[in-house]
């Protein structure tokens, strides 16, 4: 590659070169997959030109955005990264309600910027990941039970193709492509170089309520939770969540046990009246909690502020996603045992219902290659930070996933472990897994893309 950008020659070993690849990557613990080379392109003619030498030299491509993705899945054997990160323009129309952003966007300005207008978008719940591989994986973002995945909020995008042109991607144009950016993932035949999205009102009274149990209450939390979700607006999102004894709130003692279930539930409204009725079937639990905070208002481009406390940055990860048919009172108190005695103490496991109970109302059909939407989502992580304790934790990692599978009927791609290989396939619908191959195949014809595998050396 000839861009002043690029890093060339480099080998596996080469302390300085590894190093730039790692300072992208939200995992510490990191893949010792090295690409060849790697082009960081500041403008769309630089991504152009970094995919045509690529196929002149016959170099397979992976694309990074940079994001919270655990499993680092941009990073490849061989071959050419490109980052799009330097890419990271936004242009909001207030009129029209759109917005055109760059892949290399973070959630958290994206909020910001909107906010000041008055606008929002479901931006994710951490404010890390940039907008290429998120909305790519489908972007189960803030609110997104109302406005529903990011993805499906794209009306447009540019695409540098596998044959190295530039291409506009609608409805009417290459609607392929824009069938495939909306959920393919790294799945997806080519580089986007810019979105064009479909904007929300800003929530104007954002309210959090959140309810803190002991674990040994789970059963009686859950059951309630799956009873009051039923009666809850779609734009309320509920999150039940366990945690250990690292965690920053309620820390135990003075009979606070190690390990709790927390249930969150968030309030998109207008006013504290809204609110109030919003959130009112949530108003008696089963038992008296521990700690309960009600009503809290906390500014919408400012919710990312407790993901983040609840995952931090800069510490080893393994995950593993599971969409589920069975209710959060049927998943989560079998693996009780498991949450009682985690190698870590920032182990957790959240269960999300974006329907309330309700599979199948969450997405509009045939618009997209994001095709999972059932009753419940759940998402185990495994949190720590001495290498030392890899073993253990992969170790009850596998052990909360052998529950999980029995009750699974598939995954959410960008939370997944890919390293399985039913993942990639399991995210998808059947007919949609097959019409994603087909056109990967007619789009990418010669392999330029490394896709889904972990393909090695050149092509």
């Amino acid at each position: 590659m000839t861009s002043s950008s690029t890093m060339t020659g480099q080998s596996a070993d080469d302390t300085r070169f590894r190093a730039a690849l790692e300072a992208r990557l939200y995992n510490r613990r990191t893949p010792s997959r090295t690409p060849g080379a790697v082009v960081r392109p500041t403008s769309e003619a630089e991504v152009v030109e970094a995919v045509r030498r690529a196929r002149r030299d016959g170099l397979r491509i992976a694309v990074q955005s940079g994001g919270a993705n655990w499993s680092s899945v941009s990073l490849r054997e061989g071959g050419l990264l490109i980052d799009v990160g330097a890419l990271d323009h936004v242009r909001i129309d207030t009129a029209a309600r759109t917005a055109t952003v760059g892949p290399g966007v973070r959630s958290q300005d994206f909020a910001a910027r909107l906010a000041a207008v008055s606008l929002a978008f479901p931006v994710g719940h951490c404010g890390v990941p940039a907008m290429g591989g998120y909305l790519l994986g489908g972007g189960l973002g803030l609110n997104w039970g109302h406005w529903q995945p990011a993805c499906f909020s794209v009306i447009a995008a540019r695409v540098v193709t596998a044959a190295g042109e530039l291409v506009e991607v609608d409805e009417h144009r290459n609607a392929d492509l824009l069938w495939l950016l909306r959920g393919a993932g790294a799945g997806f035949p080519g580089i986007v170089t810019e979105f064009t999205v479909v904007l929300q009102n800003r929530p104007r009274d954002t309210r959090v309520s959140t309810w803190w149990f002991g674990l040994d209450r789970i059963d009686e939390v859950t059951r309630w939770v799956t009873a009051a979700s039923a009666t809850l607006p779609s734009h309320v999102e509920v999150a039940v969540t366990t945690a250990g004894p690292t965690r920053d709130v309620l820390p135990p003692g003075d009979g606070v046990p190690e390990h709790l279930v927390s249930v969150a539930a968030l309030a998109f409204v207008d006013d504290a009246e809204d609110a109030l009725r919003s959130l009112a079937p949530l108003d008696h639990p089963p038992l008296p909690p521990l700690l309960h905070t009600d009503r809290e208002a906390v500014p919408f481009e400012l919710l990312h502020h407790g993901a983040e406390v609840a995952h931090p940055a800069g510490h080893r990860v393994a995950s593993d996603t599971f969409w589920s048919d069975h209710a959060v009172h049927e998943v989560l108190p079998p693996l009780a045992d498991l949450l009682a005695r985690p190698p870590s103490g920032l182990n957790s496991v959240v269960v999300l219902m974006p329907g309330h109970g309700a599979p199948g109302t969450n997405q509009p059909l045939g618009v997209s290659a994001y095709s999972m939407d059932k009753r419940t989502l759940v998402l185990a992580f495994a949190t720590w930070t001495d290498a030392a304790d890899d073993t253990p934790n992969d170790t009850w990692l596998q052990e909360v996933v052998a529950r999980l599978e029995p009750l699974a009927c598939g995954h959410f791609l960008n939370e997944a472990d890919t390293s399985k290989p039913d993942r990639h396939r399991r995210s998808f619908s059947p007919e949609n897994w097959a019409r994603l191959r087909a056109l990967t195949a007619a789009h990418d014809p010669d392999g330029v893309f490394h896709g889904f595998g972990h393909d090695h050396g050149p092509r």
